[in-house]
């Protein structure tokens, strides 16, 4: 089961002092991923979750369960998939990706 979500913010709700681009100017757009967190060994399932955010505030939200999961770090590169995948479904070559582990 999978949602995506697109939504629209406004400029003042887009952060401006993300750690990773603080001192330098921001690329856009930026994509947050993050699963590792949610991994149970015991059961291999997963929740994935990425949060798109284009320089005009609109942004694209997608959260969903992955079953049979080897490792946290094979949970993060499906999640990074499934952000890029989705991120070019909606026009995108190139995007700016913020992830706990990368």
């Amino acid at each position: 089961m999978s949602q995506v979500v697109s939504s629209k913010v406004d400029s003042y709700d887009i952060p401006n002092n993300i750690p990773s681009q603080t001192g330098v100017e921001q690329i856009w757009p930026q994509c947050h991923t993050d699963a590792h967190a949610l991994w149970e060994k015991t059961y291999r399932l997963v929740g994935l979750g990425f949060h798109l955010v284009n320089a005009d505030g609109s942004c694209l939200y997608g959260a969903q369960t992955s079953h049979n999961v080897q490792s946290v770090t094979h949970a993060e590169l499906d999640d990074i998939t499934w952000a890029m995948e989705n991120a070019s479904d909606i026009g995108h070559t190139s995007i700016h990706l913020l992830s706990p582990s990368v």
